[in-house]
C-alpha cells in the first residue's frame, strides 16, 4: 500500500494539477469581455482663409546707404609761411560759415612784394614814357633836316621802334608782377566757398608750411549723398533713369535716421546710377538737401541708413498676406467641398505684409492662412470664422 500511495503522489497528482490549470485558463479567457472595434474617424483640419484683395500696389523698394560728402574739398595753402591763425572752430566736427577766415599765413613778406612788384611797375611806366619822348624827338629831327623816313628796317631803327616795343613789354610785365604778388598777399588767408564741416585737421597755428601743403579737409553742408547698394533685379522696379544715369523727375526717397528704437524718416531725391557696381550690387546715390536742419533727427556723416525708394506700381493685383504664401512658392486654397488644394501662383512681389499675386489665384478662391504641417490634397476641412466652426 505505501507503494502505492508513493507512486499516486508522484505521478498521477501532477498530472491532475496540470489539468486543473488548463481547465481554470480556458474559463477565464472564455469570460474576458468583449472588445468593441470602432471605426477611425477621418481627421480633419481646423484652418483660417481670407479671400484675396484687388489692389493698385506702388512697389517701394528698401535699400541700405551711407551718409557721405556732396562737397569735399582739402584745404591747401598756395603760398608758404608761418601760420598766425586759425578760426576757433577749424577742429575735427567744428562747423564753419561761408567765407569765414579759416587760417592765415604771416603777410609781412607778401606785403612787401607788393610794394617792390608796385614800384618796378611805376619804373617800368617811366621807361615807357621815355621812350615814347624819345621817338618823338627823333621823328621831328629828321623831319626838320628834310630828310624823307627811310623804308624797311631802317625806318624802325630811326624812330626806335624796338626800345618803345620793349619798354611796353617791360611795362606789361611789372604789371604782371603787381597782380601775381597781390594774388600772394591775397591768399596768404584762407577760406571755403560755402558752409562747411571740418572732417579732418593736419597742422596747428605757428606751424611753418610749404606752399601747397594742406591744413585739413572739410565737406559742404548744404547736401549730403548717401549712396545706397541694392540687388541690380531691384533696379527694374525703379524708374529708368536717361544715358548718364541721372534720374528725371528727382524722384523722391524716404531716408530713415535712427533714433534709439524710433525710426524717422526724411525726404531725399533720387539723384543718379552709378556707372560702377559694389561687389554684385548697383549703386544709387540719394541727395539729402539740409541734412543737419533738424534738432531731432539730424543726417550725419558716415552714418548707415535705411532707403524707402518709391517704384513702378502694379495695378489690378491680388494681395494675400504674406504669411499664406510657403516656403516653396506654393499657396493653400480650401475648394468647395471644403478640401484643401495645393496652388503655385504666380508671385510678383512680396513684403513683410502681403504677397503680391498675378496669375493662378482668382479673387474668389478661399486661401488658408493657418499653417499646415502635413499638408496633402483633398484633407477635410474644417473653415474657421472668427474663432467659431461651420461646416
Amino acid at each position: 500500500m505505501k507503494k502505492i500511495a508513493g507512486l499516486v503522489g508522484r505521478y498521477v497528482l501532477p498530472v491532475l494539477l496540470l489539468a486543473g490549470a488548463f481547465y481554470g485558463s480556458r474559463r477565464l479567457v472564455a469570460s474576458r469581455p468583449e472588445a468593441v472595434r470602432q471605426q477611425a474617424r477621418a481627421r480633419v483640419m481646423p484652418v483660417e482663409v481670407v479671400l484675396p484683395v484687388i489692389t493698385n500696389h506702388t512697389v517701394v523698394v528698401e535699400a541700405m546707404g551711407q551718409v557721405v560728402p556732396a562737397n569735399r574739398i582739402e584745404v591747401r595753402t598756395q603760398v608758404g609761411g608761418r601760420v598766425v591763425h586759425m578760426h576757433a572752430d577749424f577742429e575735427v566736427g567744428g562747423r564753419l560759415p561761408a567765407h569765414a577766415r579759416l587760417a592765415e599765413i604771416a603777410r609781412e613778406d607778401y606785403e612787401a612784394a607788393v610794394v617792390e612788384a608796385e614800384s618796378a611797375y611805376a619804373q617800368s611806366r617811366l621807361v615807357e614814357t621815355v621812350e615814347l619822348q624819345r621817338q618823338a624827338i627823333a621823328r621831328e629831327e629828321l623831319l626838320q633836316e628834310g630828310s624823307e623816313l627811310p623804308a624797311g628796317p631802317g625806318r624802325a631803327v630811326a624812330l626806335r621802334e624796338p626800345q618803345v616795343e620793349a619798354a611796353r613789354h617791360g611795362r606789361a610785365a611789372a604789371a604782371a608782377g603787381v597782380e601775381r604778388a597781390r594774388r600772394n598777399l591775397a591768399r596768404t588767408q584762407l577760406s571755403v566757398p560755402f558752409d562747411a564741416v571740418v572732417l579732418h585737421k593736419t597742422t596747428d597755428e605757428g606751424s611753418v608750411l610749404a606752399p601747397h601743403a594742406v591744413l585739413g579737409e572739410v565737406a559742404g553742408l548744404d547736401r549730403f549723398h548717401v549712396e545706397a547698394v541694392l540687388p541690380p533685379q531691384s533696379l527694374g522696379w525703379l524708374p529708368a533713369p536717361h544715358a548718364d544715369g541721372v534720374f528725371a523727375g528727382r524722384p523722391e526717397v524716404a531716408v530713415g535716421v535712427v533714433r534709439g528704437a524710433d525710426t524717422v524718416w526724411r525726404a531725399g531725391h533720387l539723384s543718379r546710377l552709378a556707372a560702377d557696381m559694389r561687389g554684385n550690387m548697383a549703386r544709387l546715390v540719394v541727395v539729402v538737401e539740409d541734412p543737419l536742419a533738424s534738432d531731432t533727427a539730424p543726417l550725419l556723416l558716415g552714418a548707415f541708413v535705411p532707403l524707402r525708394i518709391p517704384g513702378r506700381t502694379l495695378h489690378e493685383v491680388l494681395a494675400i498676406p504674406r504669411r499664406a504664401l510657403r516656403e516653396d512658392g506654393s499657396v493653400l486654397l480650401a475648394d468647395a467641398d471644403d478640401r484643401l488644394e495645393v496652388r503655385f501662383p504666380e508671385v510678383l512681389r512680396t513684403t513683410p505684409e502681403v504677397a503680391l499675386i498675378g496669375r493662378g489665384l482668382d479673387a474668389g478662391d478661399r486661401v488658408i492662412t493657418t499653417s499646415v504641417s502635413a499638408a496633402a490634397p483633398q484633407m477635410a476641412l474644417k473653415i474657421l470664422e472668427g474663432g467659431a466652426s461651420h461646416e
